[in-house]
């Protein structure tokens, strides 16, 4: 284990597999193609409204893959 990498560096390792199932909720599935993609328009969206590297940002959010995502 790399404790130097971030927790999104670990997920990019594990989205190689793209079908592999990373989330189920309720009755839907979560591929790590289609988690990576959301994470990644998340940041985007970040950065977009003026999110810098070293800002803090709050999630309030209940256990919903969307806490996952953002």
């Amino acid at each position: 284990m790399n404790r130097e990498q971030s927790m999104y560096g670990y997920l990019k390792e594990s989205c190689a597999k793209t079908q592999a199932v990373k989330i189920k909720y309720f009755n839907r599935t979560i591929t790590a193609g289609e988690l990576c993609k959301r994470i990644e328009n998340t940041a985007g969206f970040l950065q977009a409204v003026g999110v810098k590297k070293g800002d803090s940002v709050g999630i309030a959010l209940p256990n919903i893959p969307e806490a996952v995502i953002s």
